[in-house]
C-alpha cells in the first residue's frame, strides 16, 4: 500500500507499519538492532521504533558524535493536522543523553503547528535534545532519492543543517 493512500487519523497501525517498512528500506546499511515498541524498563514509556546507528556516513556520524547518541527512535503520528508541541513535550521526555539517546524523529504525516516547531527548537537550544519533524512528503522525497541512486541519508543532513542554522538564542 502506498503512503498517500493511508486513510489519515484512522490508520495509525497501517501508517507505522508502512513508515518502518520506509525506514529499513532506506537505511538498511545506516541502522540495525530495530526495535518495534519497545517499552522501558519501568513499564511507563513506549516507543514506535528505535534504531542503533551503525553507520560510517558523516550524517549519521555527526548524530553520534555531536548529540552523544548510540540510538535514534523514531515516532509516527497519522493525524490529519499537524502535531502539536504536546507530541514534543513527549517525546522529549523519552530523550537521554545518559542512555546514548538523545535524537528523535516524529514521522508526522501532516508536518507541524508552529508551536511544535518552537517547542522542537527549545528542547534543542536549552537540553541538547535533537527532534527532526518529517512528514509523509520527506519520506516521499527520500525515496525519491534513493531510485535516483543517491544517498537518503543526505536528505537527513540538510534537515539538520537548516534545523541548526536557523536556530536563534
Amino acid at each position: 500500500m502506498d503512503l498517500k493512500l493511508i486513510e489519515c487519523g484512522k490508520e495509525w497501525r497501517e501508517y507505522e507499519a508502512k513508515c518502518d517498512e520506509i525506514l529499513r528500506f532506506l537505511f538498511a546499511d545506516d541502522l540495525s538492532i530495530w526495535y518495534l515498541k519497545p517499552t522501558t524498563d519501568d513499564g511507563l514509556s513506549r516507543y514506535d521504533l528505535i534504531y542503533r546507528i551503525t553507520s560510517n556516513h558523516d550524517f549519521w556520524k555527526s548524530l553520534v558524535s555531536s548529540f552523544n547518541t548510540r540510538f535514534i527512535f523514531f515516532e509516527f503520528k497519522n493525524y490529519c493536522d499537524g502535531i502539536s508541541q504536546k507530541e514534543i513535550y513527549t517525546t522529549e521526555k523519552c530523550l537521554y543523553t545518559t542512555a546514548l539517546r538523545s535524537v528523535a524523529k516524529i514521522l508526522a504525516r501532516n508536518g507541524a503547528k508552529d508551536n511544535a516547531i518552537t517547542a522542537a527548537k527549545c528542547a534543542l537550544r536549552e537540553h541538547g535534545k535533537l527532534i527532526l519533524i518529517l512528514t509523509s512528503d520527506d519520506l516521499c522525497n527520500m525515496l525519491k532519492v534513493k531510485d535516483n541512486d543517491e544517498i537518503p541519508s543526505d536528505y537527513f543532513a540538510y534537515l539538520l543543517d537548516v534545523c541548526l542554522i536557523t536556530l536563534s538564542r
